[in-house]
């Protein structure tokens, strides 16, 4: 056990604190500087006293191990872990762009594009997570980052399970965040599989189109208890997507309406379903509405590949795919109608 306090200034072995950004019941989060590597991590450091709480420190050290089993482009990279002085900490890949929470808050709503962009990162990463027989447990807009080479990487391990590891929550207890927790979470059903984390998708998706989560309070709505959310979620229907968000491809509508089916049986059996419906969406609707770029202008592929990469658009509010798509329609509509102009002054000569 150690009493010391870490903050700013602090060292904890290659890594010097420079600033605190965030904080829970088991520790703090800091950017630190790699003075080994000359780069920036993040390090998260278990709070003093918290070593003496048998629950809260063995979450913690299961956090670190499921953070070294996985290696995936689209999860938070794990870089090192160690003790000092009594100190458990261990440090992370650093990712300042922020995440998708602080995309959501500034531009309330994404379009359907760019949401389906983001599930099939989000479903691949969870993809990997559940290889690993590790559930999240935790997906929500807040822990999914956003990282300068255009990935969204999931993050905070801190309530993941570890399926082949013994149970730290006690069967019954319901662990989670309110707005997107699956029915089988919210009652505690110890049984819970990716299924679970399916649903979180689900209503990260909803949320990405419509501006809320499905259960979320609503206009004249008293303030919501995490009990009535939890009973929302559990028997309440969903409101359908396709109602809300009529601009979305009805496909990708029913997709959302079958991740947050209370019935996990009704779900996509695994992520790398989610991934290969949400493609699908995304090549379908991509060839008809761009067919006419791709008969005046070339490969549809090429056009894509020139367009600012999804984070980067997340960030800035500009959907570059519709963009370059609309300006390429509107370029053949203008050469249509330049032809029909000619044409008609031409008869008028004749």
């Amino acid at each position: 056990m150690s009493n010391r306090k870490v903050g700013v200034g602090s060292i904890l072995g290659p890594y010097l604190i420079t600033r605190k950004i965030g904080g829970g019941g088991a520790g703090n989060v800091f950017v630190a500087d790699d003075r080994e590597c000359q780069a920036q991590v993040a390090v998260k450091v278990l709070r003093p006293g918290a070593d003496e709480i048998e629950e809260i420190h063995a979450r913690f050290i299961r956090e670190i191990a499921v953070a070294q089993k996985l290696d995936d482009p689209h999860i938070v990279a794990y870089r090192d872990c160690g003790v000092e002085d009594g100190i458990l900490y261990f440090a992370m890949q650093y990712l300042p762009w922020g995440s998708l929470e602080d995309v959501l808050s500034q531009r309330h709503s994404l379009p359907w594009r760019e949401t389906c962009q983001c599930g099939v990162q989000i479903a691949q990463g969870l993809q990997h997570f559940h290889d690993h027989g590790i559930l999240h447990r935790d997906l929500k807009p807040a822990n999914i980052f956003l990282s300068e080479d255009g990935r969204l990487k999931l993050g905070d391990f801190g309530l993941a399970r570890d399926v082949e590891s013994p149970m730290l929550t006690l069967a019954g207890t319901t662990v989670g965040s309110a707005y997107y927790i699956a029915p089988e979470q919210a009652i505690g059903d110890d049984s819970i599989d990716g299924r679970a984390d399916l649903y979180a998708l689900g209503c990260i998706l909803f949320e990405c189109l419509v501006g809320r989560t499905p259960f979320a309070p609503r206009d004249g709505d008293a303030t919501v208890t995490f009990y009535e959310m939890m009973r929302r979620h559990i028997e309440d229907q969903s409101p359908r997507l396709i109602d809300l968000a009529p601009a979305c491809p009805p496909d990708f509508c029913r997709l959302v309406d079958r991740l947050l089916s209370k019935n996990r049986k009704e779900r996509p059996v695994s992520a790398a379903e989610v991934t290969d419906e949400l493609h699908r969406v995304l090549a379908e609707t991509s060839a008809s509405e761009l067919s006419n770029v791709h008969a005046h202008f070339g490969d549809i592929q090429a056009v894509e590949n020139e367009t600012e990469s999804l984070t980067t658009r997340l960030r800035s509010g500009r959907d570059g795919t519709q963009e370059q798509s609309t300006a390429k329609i509107l370029m053949i509509c203008a050469v249509v109608l330049a032809v029909v102009m000619v044409a008609a002054f031409v008869a008028t000569m004749r």
